[in-house]
């Protein structure tokens, strides 16, 4: 306590040059702070602290595998799809409840049709009033309470019937372009001036072959305004603003296609009545299959277990099989095609027993029974590896008159072949769809659960924010080193100044330190005097610098935010940081004070005092 008095009475000398010290030494301190809070960048923190600050309601998570090997890794989640089982996992393994996202296959989302084409809808390249849905997905007044989005027009849907909702964005593409009832445009139809979103419910919409009355209209929250400027002119904006505009538009593209905005909204249940009429077996999501004969080719977008099949769906070629042989297969007609002298390429059409190319000629059944096939299996994940085999044969064909299979070029292979084929295209829905957590720590679970690395399958995060930061996270990772020797280099100059000063000051205080150590003071008790005044300026610099990293740290991240239009919380200040500029501090405090006091202090106390 009394060295505190003392030493802190020291401080009223030289006070131009203690503040002057002290700003300097803050400045610094300061810019070591802010290079820090970009050196130390973590992807978890940083996603999650701009998930949070961007104010995100939703969750949409699909379905990602590590492709390639070595340092040509990467994860890709286009085409993968998710069960049910997925769905229920992931609900017990981070507490929120998802919906799946379903875009049923051969099914038309769109319903260009129904508005006005003679309505120009954007001045550019870019449109952000869309003329088609991105997907299906069930709606109940739980997920609007859950999401903090409300009803408002007409009623939610029913999922006993052809209903959806539609959001308020989508409702603004009729309110622009008009609506006409479907097939009523082509038919020299009129389209009727849609006014608000009142004027929207009851009417209908085709989707495939169905046509949906809309039942209502919800608010998504959707931010509109934010790409209002995608629509505008651009033949005199400059190559950088046309290089923004395309980021914002691939942002426009996320923050659309993966919320409840985008999506056509049915009751609950209904998509279990699409996905029933889906095809059978699986998508070819990770590999590559096909087969190849002399003049014949078999290439197929799915592939189908014998055992899921009803045996009534299967011409045979051979005398009916209960089991399917390990070089069997069974074939729809559209993934075959045929080889012409010529070297055309036709698909075939199996008529009244005849399998007959486009060009015309005919191949009989027994010419396609005696056809034997060279497999070719090409497996895009583990490492990228190829595999070839022979001898297989085709032993029936499916029926042509069932479109739910025959359309989707179906092969029916053994299981072992199918558990290989089916990798990552074995479920029904292309996403889940969820409420944000409201809090930070369970935003920050669901980050760290959706980028974890230890697998080789995991469940991606899909908005724009992550759409940004996945863009520039590789960048952000080698700037992050060379903040951090910024930050270090920061530090170092700010210790010297700071430690110049207070050894300066204990330099002119020889006779002081040679007259109490003559009064019988101990070099430990000469020592707290000076460290307490050097600890005060120390703890002074700390504050002042904590505080002004602080400040610099909102003020830029609010300006990248607010006047850049970036979605990224880019620099990230915490209690890391605090940490570092106290023990720094402390440190320069202490050292600075220790070795010339202790100079001083083994000198006689008469060479101290006599300034010798």
């Amino acid at each position: 306590k009394n060295a505190f008095k003392i030493g802190g009475s020291g401080l009223k000398h030289k006070k131009f040059r203690l503040a002057v010290t002290i700003l300097l030494s803050c400045i610094s301190f300061t810019l070591f702070g802010l290079a820090d809070t970009f050196g130390a960048y973590n992807h978890i923190r940083t996603c999650t602290n701009s998930i949070v600050d961007s104010k995100l309601s939703y969750a949409s998570l699909s379905k990602a595998y590590r492709m390639g090997s070595g340092a040509n890794t990467y994860w890709s989640h286009q085409g993968h799809r998710i069960t049910k089982q997925e769905i229920e996992q992931l609900e017990q393994d981070t507490g929120i409840s998802f919906e799946g996202v379903l875009v049923p296959e051969n099914f038309n989302l769109s319903f260009d049709t129904q508005i006005d084409p003679s309505v120009s809808l954007t001045e550019s390249e870019f449109s952000i009033y869309n003329s088609h849905f991105s997907g299906l997905v069930e709606i109940t007044q739980n997920d609007l309470d859950q999401m903090g989005y409300r009803l408002i027009a007409g009623s939610l849907p029913d999922g006993s019937r052809n209903e959806i909702a539609i959001s308020k964005f989508l409702c603004e593409t009729f309110c622009k372009a008009g609506y006409a009832e479907s097939g009523s445009a082509e038919n020299g139809g009129t389209y009727q001036k849609i006014q608000s979103a009142s004027d929207m419910v009851g009417k209908t919409i085709r989707l495939g072959e169905t046509d949906f009355t809309v039942s209502g209209v919800i608010d998504t929250q959707f931010d509109e305004a934010r790409y209002l400027p995608l629509l505008k002119n651009q033949e005199t904006i400059t190559s950088a603003d046309q290089i923004i505009n395309y980021v914002l538009y691939n942002e426009f593209s996320y923050a659309f296609g993966n919320d409840y905005t985008g999506l056509a909204m049915v009751g609950k249940g209904y998509l279990d009545k699409l996905i029933a009429a889906q095809p059978k077996g699986a998508e070819l999501a990770l590999v590559s299959l096909w087969f190849s004969s002399e003049n014949l080719s078999i290439d197929p977008s799915r592939v189908a277990r014998f055992s899921d099949l009803d045996k009534s769906e299967i011409t045979w070629l051979v005398p009916e099989q209960d089991t399917l042989g390990e070089k069997d297969i069974i074939v729809s007609a559209d993934a075959l095609h045929f080889y012409g002298d010529e070297g055309s390429s036709a698909q075939i059409q199996i008529t009244d027993g005849q399998i007959t190319s486009g060009a015309g000629e005919t191949l009989n059944l027994e010419t396609l029974k005696a056809q034997e096939f060279q497999s070719f299996l090409y497996e895009y994940y583990a490492g990228d590896s190829g595999e070839e085999g022979s001898g297989y044969r085709i032993v029936g064909l499916l029926d042509t008159a069932n479109p739910s299979v025959t359309q989707f070029g179906t092969v029916v292979v053994n299981d072992n072949l199918y558990q290989r084929c089916a990798k990552g295209g074995e479920g029904v829905y292309v996403s889940a769809l969820g409420a944000m957590p409201k809090d930070k720590a369970g935003v920050e679970a669901l980050v760290s659960y959706c980028y974890a690395d230890d697998a080789d399958m995991r469940f991606q995060m899909n908005n724009p924010v992550t759409y940004e930061l996945d863009s520039v996270n590789d960048v952000f990772h080698i700037l992050s080193k060379w903040f951090l020797y910024i930050g270090l280099g920061f530090a170092v100059f700010s210790a010297i100044m700071l430690a110049n000063f207070i050894a300066t000051s204990i330099s002119y205080k020889k006779q002081e330190i040679g007259i109490l150590r003559a009064i019988g003071s101990r070099s430990n008790d000469v020592f707290r005097i000076f460290f307490a005044e050097s600890f005060i300026i120390a703890l002074i610099n700390f504050l002042l610098a904590s505080v002004g990293t602080f400040a610099a740290t909102a003020i830029i991240n609010h300006l990248l935010r607010t006047q850049a239009g970036i979605l990224i919380t880019v620099l990230n200040f915490g209690l890391r940081q605090v940490l570092l500029l106290l023990a720094v501090s402390l440190l320069v405090a202490f050292v600075a004070s220790f070795f010339p006091v202790k100079k001083i202090a083994s000198k006689r106390p008469i060479d101290a005092i006599r300034n010798r």
